[in-house]
């Protein structure tokens, strides 16, 4: 897959291509810092390396296999896909941690 192979080419070269550093770490991830900063109290370095981390996150379950999945959580398919997608969505809330009495 497209994941798979970025995957593969950012690790034998020890980072991301400069072209996507740009774009991903310097233009998206500070689009996406710039519209949650009015809803979190968290400094932009801090939320960016949430941000960051959420993506490592979503890229490695995106490659987990059927077999990983089952190892780890003892069920396949739909109900397998259901806890990832379950557990992304309450990691990404817990490590961007909205404020309540903003925005």
């Amino acid at each position: 897959s497209n994941v798979r192979l970025r995957l593969v080419l950012s690790a034998s070269a020890g980072e991301l291509p400069p072209t996507r550093q740009a774009d991903f770490l310097d233009t998206t991830i500070q689009h996406v810092v710039a519209g949650l900063a009015p809803l979190t109290s968290r400094a932009p370095g801090s939320l960016a390396l949430a941000i960051q981390s959420m993506a490592i996150l979503v890229v490695r379950f995106a490659l987990a296999s059927d077999g990983e999945k089952r190892s780890l959580l003892g069920m396949d398919g739909t109900a397998a896909d259901a806890a990832v997608d379950a557990f992304l969505s309450d990691t990404a809330w817990r490590l961007v941690r909205p404020d309540a009495s903003l925005g």
